[in-house]
């Protein structure tokens, strides 16, 4: 069921590939994983996830990460954290 009180959405998820070495010559070549994918779906709002890093890691610093989502729900009904440059609003136009 529709709620009017959602933006209508487009969600482009990026295609996955890894990189691996063939034996035996030890060939550099790479492999899709997971194929590129484009859903329509329902924005509900935005979200962050935040955590704390105590650098005990070679290279790293300790501090605060924090990652922002967005929240969407697709048209089959299942909910997805979406990273922000994957969605395009699809509900309005810009106006000068």
């Amino acid at each position: 069921m529709q709620n009017e009180q959602l933006r209508p959405c487009m969600v482009r998820d990026s295609e996955v590939i890894e990189t691996y070495r063939s034996l035996p010559d030890m060939e550099r070549k790479i492999r899709v994983v997971k194929e590129a994918e484009t859903h329509k779906g329902y924005f509900h709002t935005w979200g962050v996830e935040a955590y704390t890093t105590n650098g005990y890691l070679a290279g790293t610093v300790a501090g605060q990460v924090s990652i922002l989502y967005g929240l969407v729900e697709y048209e089959d009904g299942t909910m997805h954290k979406v990273e922000p440059e994957s969605i395009s609003f699809i509900d309005a136009t810009c106006k000068e």
